[in-house]
């Protein structure tokens, strides 16, 4: 677990919607229940979700890269099943 002292103009920079989460300033929204209900509607495009969302995540830039490989083995996988057992 990592401890980290937070300013409030830490808080306040770039949060539009005063998301006071800690998790926020850990650069840790992928394990907010909010990014994981928007990512799972966006079908895991990363891009898409961090531009919906009002709150402006933050996330590591290594973790969109593995976001953005996830989602083509997603789409991989996908085409596999079909040509294997014809399914959607």
């Amino acid at each position: 677990m990592k401890t980290v002292i937070v300013k409030l103009s830490d808080v306040l920079r770039d949060n539009p919607s005063l998301c006071l989460s800690p998790l926020r300033a850990c650069e840790d929204c992928v394990h907010c229940k909010i990014f994981r209900r928007a990512l799972a509607k966006h079908n895991d495009d990363i891009h898409e979700t961090l531009n919906t969302l009002e709150c402006k995540p933050k996330i590591k830039a290594n973790l969109i890269e593995l976001f953005e490989r996830r989602k083509e083995l997603l789409e991989e996988l996908r085409e596999l099943r079909h040509d294997l057992w014809g399914e959607k």
